[in-house]
């Protein structure tokens, strides 16, 4: 199918929402990492993915630590690597 769009920051963090509530209803272990991954590529939509991480770590918001989010990515440009280097979160290649 291939990319159609790229995801908002409040549809990714109200995956995360989503991912929380199912938890708890499940009686399944409380969320504590989040992985951006398979859903587009982070590197081609940075401005999205540093709002709704800049959300989660947030200890106002969703106050979740940087050490527990991964954004993977290809990288569309050596650019895209130095930029999502800087956001919260550790970056996997």
């Amino acid at each position: 199918m291939g990319l159609v769009r790229n995801l908002t920051s409040s549809e990714i963090i109200g995956q995360v929402i989503k991912g929380i509530e199912v938890s708890r209803r499940e009686n399944m272990p409380p969320l504590k990492n989040i992985v951006f991954m398979g859903m587009g590529d982070a590197g081609r939509n940075m401005q999205s993915v540093n709002e709704s991480l800049l959300c989660l770590v947030d200890r106002e918001r969703m106050s979740l630590a940087q050490s527990k989010i991964t954004v993977s990515t290809v990288g569309p440009s050596p650019e895209s690597f130095l930029t999502l280097a800087s956001m919260p979160g550790t970056l996997a290649w």
